[in-house]
């Protein structure tokens, strides 16, 4: 906000600027280290260094390091709870997490090399679930883009050309989507300034007033900031 007059301002609900939109379930797919989600997103073939995959018309190899997650079946939120962070592995059907360093897709199977079973195999989508490479580092991106297939892109930027968006990934680069594919457009966390976190450059205070007029993330008389409802407030102006 920029230049703003802001007079009888109400406060009733506020969600933190960088947190990063929960979903409430994870589609089959690529889950890049930025956050970004290829739903339906095809491995063709992946060893322990790099991985090829197809999504819709591009085909593309990326370095392992910028991959998080390969899903096999569609996860369920307390399914996604269950994945460890720190921690690299399959995780079953069953719910149980196998810890173990990937060692490549073959033959549609995964190949992990794990200290309790030696190398061991294991069949997608019948007894594994997902496939856990490293932790997320989803940056602040510029827009969330949501598509009507489940995926999600975390933009750094996006461009429209003709009846086409171009998204720009900051771990894979561009992608190519039609604009009638696009189920949701949402200012990301990197456009996003909390209003408790800005210095204004002037306050007008009413004549009948000589206090300072404005209080961040506390009341005139120091008290505690409540909402309609008794709720407590983190942060606000008043």
């Amino acid at each position: 906000l920029h230049g703003g007059h802001l007079t009888d301002v109400r406060l009733t609900s506020a969600t933190p600027a960088a947190a990063l939109p929960v979903p409430q379930s994870l589609k089959e797919g690529l889950m890049l280290r930025s956050g970004t989600l290829l739903a339906g997103a095809q491995i063709d073939k992946a060893d322990d260094g790099s991985l090829h995959f197809v999504k819709g018309d591009r085909r593309d190899t990326l370095a392992l390091t910028s991959v998080a997650r390969i899903i096999f079946r569609e996860l369920a939120p307390e399914t996604i709870e269950k994945i460890p962070t720190k921690r690299a592995g399959v995780l079953l059907k069953a719910g149980d997490f196998v810890e173990g360093n990937f060692k490549g897709l073959k033959d549609g199977r995964i190949m992990l090399s794990s200290v309790l079973f030696g190398l061991a195999k294991f069949q997608p989508r019948d007894n594994a679930v997902a496939l856990i490479l490293n932790d997320l580092e989803p940056a602040r991106p510029r827009t969330i883009v949501r598509t009507h297939d489940g995926s999600i892109y975390m933009a750094a930027s996006i461009t429209p050309e003709k009846d086409k968006l171009i998204i720009e990934d900051p771990v894979a680069g561009q992608f190519t989507i039609n604009r009638w594919d696009v189920a949701q457009l949402a200012a990301g966390s990197g456009r996003l300034e909390s209003l408790t976190t800005l210095k204004p450059t002037a306050i007008d205070t009413p004549a009948h007033d000589a206090g300072e007029g404005l209080f961040i993330d506390s009341t005139d008389l120091d008290l505690p900031m409540i909402l309609k409802g008794d709720a407590p407030c983190e942060h606000g102006v008043t």
